[in-house]
């Protein structure tokens, strides 16, 4: 019931913003349910993305991609997300993204593969300390 709520809330605040239709459109975001410091949601030398479908429908499968800056940029397949459901990519840390830290952006439906009600919450900046 919770998620309902929320939904509503943003469905409105995508009204008064000019969209319309966010009731039939998927949202894709990152998120950090964990609250972890500076995104950095490691194991071994892995990545773990987060990534939520906010929106009223269901999300196909898209592609996210993470910039590990002057290390490269790694992308990786989304699966499709169900309407209010979160799912998680492992995203490999290039060698040398240390230097001394790995700092990273992550960036979900980098394709623009699904179309979103909101497009401007795709991008999240993170790093991890060395």
């Amino acid at each position: 019931m919770r998620f309902k709520t929320l939904a509503l809330m943003f469905c409105l605040a995508l009204a008064t913003m000019g969209i319309d239709n966010c009731d039939n459109k998927p949202d894709l975001m990152p998120v950090n349910p964990s609250n972890i410091v500076n995104w950095c949601d490691i194991d071994g030398g892995d990545l773990t993305v987060h990534i939520m479908n906010q929106g009223f429908a269901n999300a196909g499968s898209s592609t996210t991609s993470v910039d590990f800056g002057g290390a490269g940029t790694v992308d990786v397949p989304t699966p499709s997300i169900l309407s209010g459901q979160t799912v998680s990519v492992t995203v490999p840390i290039p060698g040398g993204c240390f230097d001394p830290d790995c700092g990273f952006t992550i960036e979900v439906d980098y394709d623009d593969d699904v179309e979103e009600a909101l497009e401007d919450n795709n991008t999240q900046e993170g790093s991890c300390l060395g």
